[in-house]
């Protein structure tokens, strides 16, 4: 299975809390460092949804 191409116009677009789903607390990061981070949800490193 080959991997989907990298968009490197879109590897500099800065993220940050503001972005549902990013870890609050953490450093803006650009869309290319995100997959460096080590993130996981099943650890915990990563907000879940809410139910209300």
């Amino acid at each position: 299975m080959n991997a989907l191409p990298r968009l490197p116009e879109i590897d500099h677009w800065v993220v940050d809390e503001t972005v549902k789903g990013f870890p609050g607390g953490e450093q803006p990061r650009t869309l290319g460092e995100i997959g460096r981070a080590g993130w996981n949800v099943l650890r915990g490193d990563l907000p879940f949804r809410s139910q209300c």
